[in-house]
């Protein structure tokens, strides 16, 4: 008699654990599962005007549930690849499209006197030495179609701030002047892909 209780008594306890596991299992699969998403925020205090070139290593992923995830912020690393920040941002900020922006957009906001490098051979620099401090105006000189060799004027009164030597022009020279605003930096840029530099030294203005 007792060896019949004990037994039933057995089946019942698993019996119970049975019910009770499946019912455990069902509420589980009746659960929603949380959706995710994916957001690239900075992973350190970054300035204005930094250029990102490697997002992978300037950024990092921050997971929100689906729906609470910052408007507009920029999941795909690669959408960042080459661009500026045209904005500071925080570290643990995510970033958005209206937070990038491209050089020239870039220059033309930023307030500060800039640098540009500008080559020239000894034989186009007319007036004297070009030193460090020393002032002078820049102009392109190109040939028309007459052959005439005609000059620009691009930077007038530009500082030299340094030079040094090239190896590609055993006469020629790299300069280091200083700009007032975007649109003579732009001015140069193109100017010296394309075009002959000529420099006017300007003695006793520095």
């Amino acid at each position: 008699m007792k060896l019949k209780t004990l037994l039933l008594f057995e089946t019942v306890c698993v019996l119970v654990v049975v019910i009770l596991g499946s019912r455990f299992g069902a509420e589980d699969r009746s659960l929603p599962r949380v959706e995710r998403i994916d957001v690239l925020v900075a992973g350190q205090d970054m300035v204005a005007g930094t250029f990102i070139s490697e997002p992978t290593t300037t950024f990092r992923r921050c997971s929100f549930i689906k729906g609470t995830e910052p408007t507009g912020a920029i999941r795909d690393p690669y959408e960042l690849k080459n661009a500026r920040l045209g904005k500071p941002l925080a570290s643990g900020q995510h970033v958005t499209a209206d937070d990038l922006t491209d050089y020239w957009t870039w220059m033309r906001s930023d307030p500060r006197p800039r640098e540009a490098d500008v080559t020239v051979d000894a034989a186009n620099v007319v007036g004297g030495f070009v030193l460090p401090n020393t002032r002078v105006d820049i102009q392109s000189v190109a040939v028309d179609p007459k052959g005439i060799s005609v000059a620009q004027n691009i930077i007038e009164n530009a500082l030299v701030l340094s030079l040094r030597t090239t190896r590609h022009r055993l006469t020629g020279a790299i300069l280091t002047v200083q700009v007032r605003n975007p649109e003579e930096q732009e001015r140069l840029s193109k100017v010296n892909r394309s075009d002959t530099i000529r420099l006017i030294v300007k003695p006793g203005l520095w």
